[in-house]
Order: C-alpha cells, then sequence, then structure tokens
C-alpha cells in the first residue's frame, strides 16, 4: 500500500503546482491505401477481320476476351468509379477492375460491340473525335445520346485527331497555340454542348503525350486522360497519365491472356518519367534498379524493337544511353522485357525525341494568359 500512496500524493503535488502535462496524444496513422488494379482495354473499330488491319477485331474475338475476363473474376467499373478511386476514395472499387473504351467514333463500336459488351455485362467508354461526328462510317449525335441512355459513356478524342505533342512541319507557335486550342479546349466544348452535360474524359490521340500537352489538358479541366502506352493502373498513377492495354493485331486469347495478366515489375527509374518525357535532341542517359530482383531471373531492354545495352554496376543499378534516333522517328519506346521461369514481363516509357528550336513553342504555352487575351481580343469593338 505503502508505494501507492505514496504515487497519489505524487500525482497530487503534481496537479497542485501545474507541473504535470498531459499525455502527448498518439500520432494518427493514415490508413493503408487498398490493393487494386484496373486494365483499361484500348479498342477501335469491329467487324470481319482482314489482315492488314491490326484495329478492327471481330465479334467473335471479342466475346472471347469478355468471357475470359468475366470467368477470370475481373469485374467492369465506370470512369467515376475510376476517378474516386484514383483520389483515394477507392471504397467498393474491385480489386482487379476492367474498363473498356473504344476509340476514334466509329460506328462499328456501337452497332457491333455494343451488344457482345451487353451479352458479357460490360459498358464502355467512346473516345469520339469531334470533328468526325455524323460522317460517313462513324457515330452521329443521336447515337451518342442513346449510348448514353443505355449507361455507357462518352469521353473526348480531340478534334481532329492530331499529333498533339509537336509543331507541325512549318507551323509557326501561334498556329501550334491554336491546334492545341481547338483540339484539347474547343472540342470538349462542342462535345458538351452536343450531350447537353460535362464531358471529363479525354484520351490522347496516338496516345502523344507530353509534360506540356498534359498541362493543356489539366486546365481544360479533364478529370482523367487515357495514353496507348501499354499498362496497368494502379492507386498511385497520375489521373492525366492512365496508360492502357490496346487490343491490336488480332491477338490470340492466350495472348490476350498475357497483355492483361502481366503484374508490372517494380523498377526504379532515372532519366524517364512514366509517360511523356522529352528528350531535348542529345544523348538521353538512363539509369534503372529493380526493386523486386528476385522475381526477375532474365532481363532485356530495347527501343522500340532493338535492342538496347545496359551495363550492370556494382551497386546493383543498369544503365545505357538511348542515343538520338532519325528525326522521323519522334516517339520512342523504352522497353524492358523481364522472365521467371514461365511468367514474363513487360514494360514500356514514351518518350519524345524534340529539337530543341522546338523549346519556345512549349515555354510560351501560358493557356489561362493565353485564354483571358484572345477573349478579350474577341470582345473589343
Amino acid at each position: 500500500m505503502k508505494p501507492i500512496g505514496a504515487a497519489l500524493a505524487a500525482m497530487g503535488a503534481c496537479l497542485a503546482l501545474g507541473a504535470c502535462a498531459a499525455p502527448a496524444p498518439r500520432p494518427t496513422v493514415a490508413p493503408p491505401r487498398r490493393a487494386w488494379t484496373l486494365r483499361v482495354l484500348g479498342y477501335h473499330r469491329f467487324g470481319p477481320e482482314k489482315a492488314g488491319d491490326d484495329f478492327q477485331i471481330s465479334p467473335r474475338r471479342l466475346a472471347g476476351e469478355l468471357s475470359w475476363l468475366r470467368s477470370s473474376g475481373y469485374q467492369p467499373v465506370s470512369l467515376t468509379q475510376v476517378a474516386e478511386a484514383l483520389a483515394g476514395r477507392d471504397a467498393g472499387f474491385p480489386a482487379r477492375a476492367v474498363l473498356v473504351s473504344i476509340d476514334d467514333g466509329y460506328a462499328s463500336g456501337w452497332k457491333v460491340a455494343a451488344p457482345v459488351l451487353k451479352k458479357y455485362g460490360f459498358r464502355a467508354v467512346y473516345f469520339v473525335v469531334v470533328g468526325r461526328i455524323g460522317r460517313a462510317g462513324m457515330l452521329g449525335w443521336k447515337d451518342l445520346k442513346e449510348i448514353e441512355d443505355q449507361g455507357f459513356e462518352v469521353g473526348c478524342h480531340s478534334w481532329w485527331h492530331s499529333d498533339l505533342a509537336r509543331p507541325l512541319r512549318g507551323e509557326s507557335l501561334e498556329s501550334y497555340r491554336e491546334r492545341l486550342w481547338r483540339e484539347i479546349f474547343l472540342s470538349r466544348r462542342a462535345l458538351e454542348k452536343g450531350l447537353g452535360r460535362p464531358v471529363d474524359w479525354f484520351a490522347y490521340p496516338y496516345g502523344a503525350l507530353n509534360p506540356f500537352v498534359e498541362s493543356a489538358v489539366s486546365q481544360a479541366g479533364y478529370r482523367l486522360a487515357f495514353s496507348a502506352t501499354t499498362g496497368v493502373v494502379d492507386p498511385g498513377r497520375g489521373p492525366l497519365r492512365l496508360k492502357r492495354v490496346m487490343v491490336e493485331g488480332h491477338p490470340s486469347l492466350a495472348v490476350f491472356k498475357r497483355l492483361v495478366g502481366d503484374r508490372p515489375m517494380r523498377v526504379e527509374l532515372e532519366g524517364l518519367e512514366d509517360n511523356g518525357t522529352v528528350a531535348w535532341s542529345g544523348p538521353l542517359k538512363v539509369r534503372l534498379k529493380l526493386l523486386d530482383p528476385d522475381r526477375v531471373s532474365w532481363l532485356r531492354a530495347g527501343l522500340d524493337d532493338q535492342p538496347l545495352a545496359l551495363r550492370r554496376q556494382k551497386d546493383g543499378w543498369w544503365s545505357g544511353v538511348i542515343r538520338p534516333p532519325h528525326p522521323a522517328r519522334v516517339f520512342r519506346f523504352f522497353k524492358l522485357f523481364a522472365r521467371r521461369g514461365r511468367e514474363g514481363f513487360e514494360q514500356q516509357w514514351l518518350f519524345e525525341r524534340a529539337l530543341k528550336r522546338w523549346k519556345p513553342y512549349f515555354a510560351a504555352l501560358d493557356w489561362k494568359r493565353w485564354e483571358a487575351g484572345r477573349a478579350r481580343a474577341a470582345e473589343a469593338p
């Protein structure tokens, strides 16, 4: 009893003197982010398959792919669900999610593919080229409204589907600005006017982007934007540089399973961002390190479809130099291929070989200031 009494007396003295501070609150620990992955499938046209046309997929092939996805536990999601999950509000988001996207706005995407999608419980987002709406073989405004009425979604794929990430030959800075303005900003406004609702989704023509184009897409108000770079979307992905699994070249079901099922390698990479790095003319030095080396027994690098030499350093890093490609080859893919037993992995990073004389174009692309000046000029008497 004596020790208890002494402790009570000491506590009373502390309270009287105000010498005992309240215990420090426990630090709050943020709950870990849920583990989920998203496969965004990219299609174009549907109908009888022809040699030399890699973009037209038969309904039978599509049915086989969707049937396998369903039986393998993949669950379809909407673009709104994806945006919420990427913002950290992912309660209820499936661990194995899939989103079907159909580019360009061909009528076969609705007339031919939609019955197959519905049969297997899928919906799709149609990324339409606004300037082609209503043309022969393309979706019209009536089709787009029917698409939305039936629970499918519509996104923007620019006005004329031009290469956004670089000036065209002989194009002035002002002409380049006008083109990007029409392709990114005005296309959204026209699509919103035609549909009577906001359009928050964008797909880059040719998958071509760089940090400057991404900034314009952000300022235009899009919540999500999709490239054509192959890969899996996970919780840490930036919402305006989302990868897809492009279904092209009439893949067999075995190849389709590999494309969809590939788990990304965990790689620390220096010299290239995940999408859209701009290399200003000269050699591009890259360094990489495998973060789970036990998963890989064989590694090879490539530049597009050509092998690229990498040297392993004593500290475990691999390094190499990408030489300037031929000027006609602007967009390049740095690829990593790895294998462990029967399991294969592939990852790729898109970068652009840009001429130094283009730098002033991008440095001057302050869209908010330019739009304000343009509006003032239009209002002037």
